[in-house]
């Protein structure tokens, strides 16, 4: 399995959306990208990152929801 790691610079200067480096929370799978992300990192739960800490992990987009009810 190969891990791609993604340069958010370069990905959010090619958006018109160049609002979102200043986002609040980017869910992710891969580790690298949240410790690059100035916002809250939340790891998406997948077979390459199990060993991962330091992130909120999310099983599934039901714990995504349950994450963010209470700020509601």
């Amino acid at each position: 399995m190969r891990r791609i790691c993604v340069d958010m610079d370069e990905v959010m200067a090619d958006t018109l959306a160049e609002h979102l480096r200043r986002a609040d929370f980017l869910i992710d799978g891969q580790p690298c990208n949240l410790e690059k992300f100035a916002g809250q990192g939340l790891l998406y739960a997948a077979p390459h990152n199990l060993a991962v800490t330091g992130f909120a992990r999310m099983e599934n987009w039901f714990a995504v929801k349950r994450y963010f009810s209470p700020m509601a």
